[in-house]
């Protein structure tokens, strides 16, 4: 049995996806469905039960039964500062998952964040000290502080996987609101006015648009996260990227390319307050993900946007 925390979300509904493609289905979902949408990620999925969130750390018994743990649940928002609202889902819970599964030795398999390395000023390699980066947002914190107390756990009882996902995108995030990966901003606003919005850079170094990101699909991110559900690997933190960072404008191109349009790109000032927190520059180190050998493939934006556009046309025709 396998517990999917944020089985009702991006990408846990996704992992969940690959499982059953896998033909695994007893999987138990953990959520909070308390929006009016989110539900719909999980109609088409399999699995043996549904818990919410709260209720499964407080009353669920059948610890003995689990042999591993896909904690993708989290609060997501970069923009939110509620930090104690923040730090109650990604770090007390966590840690109280954790707890559970260190006690049975149970395999844990965690969302980290990209953003735990900050601006990167400390490159964007696993290999880091946890402890000299500086996060962005309480998002970004929250993450880094619980990879901080993970490694001062006595660990040896269970196999474990922080998984650090620089810019994900894909089907199953429409319901995320301004949290959606851009690639779904931008193919609305082309769709709905025939342009697309980047933002101006206030960096020498970067023209408007050239801000660079790693942007991973969210479909090769689940292909791994099953691989690791079912082999053996060294426990630590992984980075989940492509290696190649591509700018704002190639994305935006792509798009309006694979949608036969001819590109109308304007340029906006970011919110107000945003722009120290900005991220111009991200891109993973693949090295130990590499080494896992895995054998999956991280595809480029060229051949991810493609395979999103095809879905997001097949969600319009439904």
């Amino acid at each position: 049995m396998i517990v999917l925390t944020g089985g009702g979300g991006f990408i846990g509904s996704n992992v969940l996806a690959e499982l059953n493609a896998m033909k695994m289905e007893k999987i138990i979902v953990v959520d909070s469905l308390n929006d009016a949408v989110k539900w719909r990620n999980l109609v088409d999925k399999r699995f043996v039960d549904y818990w919410d969130k709260d209720k499964f750390l407080k009353e669920f018994s059948g610890w003995d039964e689990i042999e591993a743990v896909v904690h993708m649940g989290a609060r997501t928002d970069t923009m939110d500062f509620d930090v104690q609202a923040i730090l109650e889902d990604n770090y007390y819970y966590s840690q109280k998952l954790w707890q559970q599964c260190a006690a049975r030795g149970i395999r844990f398999i965690y969302a980290s964040s990209a953003s735990v390395y900050g601006a990167g000023a400390n490159g964007f390699s696993e290999a880091s000290d946890v402890r000299s980066v500086i996060p962005l947002n309480p998002y970004a914190w929250s993450k880094h502080l619980f990879d901080r107390w993970i490694t001062m756990q006595e660990a040896d009882s269970l196999t474990w996987a922080g998984l650090r996902f620089f810019n994900v995108y894909g089907p199953g995030e429409w319901h995320k609101g301004r949290m959606a990966s851009v690639m779904l901003h931008f193919y609305n606003q082309i769709m709905e006015t025939g342009s697309c919005k980047l933002f101006r850079s206030y960096k020498p170094e970067y023209p408007d648009g050239g801000q660079l990101r790693d942007f991973v699909y969210v479909k090769d991110v689940a292909s791994l996260i099953a691989w690791l559900v079912n082999h053996d690997f060294a426990s630590g933190y992984y980075n989940v990227g492509t290696g190649t960072p591509r700018s704002f404008l190639d994305v935006a191109e792509i798009l309006f390319a694979r949608l036969g349009m001819p590109p109308k790109i304007e340029f906006i000032d970011m919110p107000k307050g945003l722009s120290s927190r900005y991220q111009y520059f991200t891109s993973a180190d693949m090295y130990r993900t590499n080494s896992l050998g895995s054998g999956v493939t991280f595809r480029n934006i060229e051949s991810g946007v493609s395979d999103y556009v095809n879905e997001l046309r097949l969600t319009q025709r439904e």
